[in-house]
């Protein structure tokens, strides 16, 4: 067992040690030769948590938030690929008419059963301007265009 009493520092930290040729880092913030020894581990503790805080608050910012997460893929940017894939395939002359195409090819693949239901990306229950708005969106995050798209 150790002999130290308990209110004795663990280690020490002085610039009078005789092994120290270090100059003092506590002189650059006011605690210089005059400071006690428990002043100086005090001091230290306090700069370690602080610096502990910082280190939990910039941790912080990388953890997430509420909700879902974010998808590396959206329905938009995958509608959209599916749009260009055949407008390169088929020739589709407008984002309507591929949109029209898409729900065809969607319901032939469902009732051949390649393709469940709620997998669809251009279902039936949506509206004509809401997969045609979806779609932009998904142009616009894929970094293009669907006018440059189908005017090639």
């Amino acid at each position: 067992m150790s002999s130290k009493p308990d209110n004795e520092p663990i280690f020490s930290i002085s610039p009078n040690d005789e092994q120290s040729t270090a100059p003092d880092p506590l002189l650059s913030i006011g605690l210089g030769l005059g400071a006690s020894e428990r002043a100086r581990e005090l001091v230290l503790k306090g700069l370690i948590l602080e610096m502990r805080e910082d280190v939990d608050k910039r941790l912080a910012a990388f953890r997430r938030g509420r909700g879902q997460p974010p998808k590396a893929i959206s329905h938009d940017e995958l509608r959209a690929a599916k749009i260009m894939s055949l407008r390169d395939v088929i020739g589709a002359r407008t984002v309507s008419d591929a949109i029209q195409l898409a729900k065809q090819v969607e319901t032939i693949l469902v009732e051949n059963g390649f393709l469940s239901d709620g997998a669809r990306l251009f279902s039936h229950m949506t509206s004509e301007p809401s997969l045609v708005q979806s779609v932009s969106r998904g142009f616009r995050s894929l970094g293009t265009n669907a006018r440059e798209v189908f005017e090639k």
